[in-house]
């Protein structure tokens, strides 16, 4: 399956929340109202919050190859709780929260599941919302992001329909995934984890993108890949991407 490219995710992100900070500060800062208006001071404070965050979006392989995705995930949380129990909840609050978990889905899919993912965004959204006002505002706010999760599982499941129907009818009938054959033949030699890394080097990932969507450390993925070149005898990612290859189309010995 292809990998979506994380950075250039990372990065409209970084640059969505740079505007969202930007247009904010200046919306707080003229309100017609001022008793409704905040100080400069906590208006600066969403400021430096929005620019932080917005540099982890942009620095996000680099970020999550030291916190891992966990910790990632946390700290970007961290601040949007801030920005929402400060008094930016709506809508700064729940556009923080709605992307950070699709870019959490497209991340942690495949370890923590979509439907998982979201109903953690649910939950958090709305303990946010309860602590930033009342129960009324967090179910509301709950109900908000439920509905936006709705909607998105509902677009992706097409979405994804509607490309296996296109691949199905485009693939032949005898391709055989490189990941499967490439997990028969060298099972013995690779424990698990060596082997999904190893997947990551073929699909031409890097040792951050590998980290980020095993949720690992990048030092870890440096260890395993240590540990790949001396059980497959190569030197370098190109030998082990050559030796995964070869053992991918090798006929397999019937008697074996």
């Amino acid at each position: 399956m292809p990998v979506m490219p994380s950075n250039r995710l990372g990065r409209t992100l970084s640059l969505a929340v740079c505007a969202v900070a930007l247009f904010n500060t200046i919306a707080s800062l003229s309100l017609p109202v001022a008793a409704r208006r905040p100080s400069t001071s906590l208006a600066l404070l969403w400021l430096a919050l929005l620019l932080l965050q917005a540099t982890f979006y942009w620095f996000g392989d680099a970020v999550r190859g030291r916190l891992s995705l966990v910790g990632y995930l946390v700290a970007q949380a961290a601040m949007i709780f801030v920005i929402s129990v400060t008094g930016a909840l709506f809508p700064v609050g729940l556009a923080l929260f709605v992307a950070l978990t699709a870019e959490a889905v497209v991340l942690g899919e495949a370890r923590w599941g979509s439907t998982r993912i979201t109903l953690a965004a649910i939950l958090a959204f709305g303990a946010t919302a309860i602590a930033a006002s009342n129960m009324y505002q967090g179910a509301r706010s709950g109900l908000i992001l439920a509905v936006t999760g709705l909607v998105a599982h509902a677009a992706t499941a097409a979405i994804r329909a509607r490309r296996s129907e296109r691949t199905s009818a485009s693939a032949p009938v005898e391709t055989v995934p490189a990941s499967a054959a490439l997990d028969q033949s060298i099972e013995d030699a690779l424990t698990p984890r060596e082997r999904e890394v190893l997947d990551g080097l073929v699909a031409g990932l890097k040792s951050a993108n590998i980290a980020a969507r095993l949720g690992i450390t990048e030092r870890t993925v440096k260890a395993h890949l240590a540990s790949i070149y001396r059980k497959l005898g190569v030197d370098s990612r190109a030998g082990a991407i050559s030796a995964a290859l070869r053992a991918a189309h090798q006929p397999r010995d019937p008697q074996a």
